[in-house]
């Protein structure tokens, strides 16, 4: 059995998420974000102490792998230029579906209500100063360079406290040398 943070098990998760996707609904569970390709869970449904990010399923194991070393390579990245990353981690499990593969989701904790940057500027008098915008406009070049991306969004970051967080982490926006993105998607089966 697969464990969030030793908290909550992945089983329990994953299994929620394939009976929404059998029933084609979202009922019993506890969706805090969408984005453009999946959704973000929150586990425990009644009270949430993890997000847990569905990725597309992986053909195999080693597309899997291929992805896992891309993902830990973006996060330490971001922290060696900057940015605090939410705490993450990528965690794989068969996928429970007719087709196989391995299913991961991207886990971290729930952000405390509020925090996210939409809620930050929405509490705040409209302010094109705002310390937060000046923090991202801040932290968003000393990431971003010819072989490296970040999606500088308000809504992928967070102030925790007086920490900023970016919290999109999924798509590691890495390119090689001659500048091609680092795709992962033949690597994904489809949903």
């Amino acid at each position: 059995m697969s464990a969030i943070g030793g908290e909550a098990p992945l089983d329990e998760v994953a299994a929620a998420v394939a009976e929404a996707l059998v029933r084609v609904s979202d009922e019993g569970l506890r969706i805090l974000g969408y984005g453009e390709i999946t959704l973000v869970v929150g586990w425990p449904a009644a009270e949430p102490a993890w997000a847990c990010k569905r990725l597309p399923v992986f053909a195999d194991d080693g597309a899997a792998a291929r992805y896992r070393e891309q993902f830990d390579r973006y996060l330490d990245l971001l922290a060696d230029r900057g940015v605090t990353p939410v705490p993450s981690t990528l965690t794989t499990l068969p996928a429970a579906t007719d087709g196989g593969g391995i299913a991961a989701y991207v886990v971290q904790p729930a952000l405390p209500a509020g925090s996210l940057g939409p809620d930050v500027l929405r509490a705040a008098s409209p302010d094109p100063d705002h310390p937060l915008l000046a923090r991202v406009c801040a932290a968003v070049p000393e990431v971003v360079d010819p072989r490296t991306g970040l999606d500088g969004q308000i809504s992928n970051w967070a102030l925790v406290g007086d920490q900023l967080q970016y919290l999109d982490v999924t798509t590691p926006m890495l390119f090689d040398d001659g500048g091609r993105y680092s795709r992962l998607s033949s690597a994904h089966k489809a949903l």
